[in-house]
């Protein structure tokens, strides 16, 4: 059966562990900052929860670490950094560490603000950036299976807001992020063997569309073709206008918020990977973390019973 977890980070972890009383977890690790998790990650361990860390890092010149760069300046500085956090996730005991692929446009991260902006709107040639980028995977997934851990590669968002403050999120003027889409990640685990986390709500965001059939087709196509590569699924839900700005929660006051995909799509897309014991996953709404995880355990039971509705019809 899937493995639940719930996404913690710096702030109200302790609670948020207590209260849900999870078994897995997947941390928001800036690596910029390892200091700050010494206790938390202290504390994983004498509780045996089980853990991940979802990469995030900054090299220099506050460029965020893209190892899809076709600068080999900043594709071997991401790389060095991804492996230290390999490392400090190997010496942990933790499972996996999940990463963004990386894109073609080159960004900054503004420290005061918290938010990443885009430094340069010349976007670099995509081809160059998947070569780039299936070096930088496969070096990687060695390096982590030497470590004993998996390096996975989340689908990335296709758009963003311009302001990428969540306080003040403008959710209708967007800009493209130049990622790597799941095409190409699949493209390479299908030569290379790599792994792949399928965030389902940045996967929505690659078909620009307005129809919300359109969108979920979409999804579950995908979600099919990348399955037997997938080791982590980001259960998130797009709300209205379905741009990728929006994702959230999974609860009943969600579903009834005309989320999707709908709780019956969503137990059908599940059910895709019944029968795995290799693949987790973690919900990542803005608020009410620990409902949204005792609402993915339900949804997994319920979905493994494969005796529900569905109102998904792609055939």
């Amino acid at each position: 059966m899937i493995k639940a977890g719930i996404k913690i980070e710096p702030n109200n972890w302790v609670k948020r562990l207590l209260d849900s009383q999870a078994k897995c977890c997947e941390v928001w690790f800036s690596i910029n900052r390892e200091n700050e998790y010494s206790d938390m990650f202290q504390f994983l361990n004498r509780k045996q929860i089980q853990t991940c860390l979802h990469f995030l890092g900054v090299i220099e010149n506050d460029i965020p670490a893209n190892p899809a760069s076709p600068d080999e300046i900043i594709r071997k500085n991401s790389i060095l950094l991804i492996q230290k956090c390999i490392e400090i996730a190997s010496r942990n005991g933790f499972s996996y560490v999940n990463i963004h692929p990386g894109n073609a446009r080159l960004w900054k991260f503004n420290s005061e603000k918290q938010v990443f902006k885009i430094a340069d709107n010349s976007k670099q040639h995509y081809q160059d950036s998947k070569y780039a980028f299936r070096e930088s995977a496969v070096l990687l997934h060695e390096y982590g299976q030497k470590n004993n851990v998996n390096v996975l590669w989340e689908t990335p968002p296709a758009k963003e807001p311009v302001d990428l403050n969540k306080e003040t999120m403008d959710r209708i003027r967007l800009q493209s992020t130049a990622a790597l889409n799941s095409f190409t990640l699949e493209e390479i685990v299908k030569k290379d063997g790599i792994f792949i986390t399928n965030n389902i709500s940045h996967t929505m965001t690659e078909i620009q569309s307005a129809s919300e059939n359109e969108i979920i087709n979409y999804l579950f196509e995908r979600t099919e073709k990348l399955a037997l590569y997938t080791k982590l699924l980001h259960i998130n839900a797009l709300f209205r206008p379905y741009n990728g700005t929006d994702s959230d929660g999974i609860t009943n006051v969600d579903f009834n918020n005309e989320a999707i995909p709908t709780k019956d799509q969503l137990l059908q897309l599940l059910k895709i990977f019944n029968g795995r014991n290799d693949v987790w996953a973690i919900n990542e709404p803005r608020h009410n973390h620990v409902q949204n995880y005792m609402a993915l355990k339900e949804l997994l039971v319920d979905a493994k019973k494969n005796h529900f509705y569905s109102d998904y019809a792609m055939k």
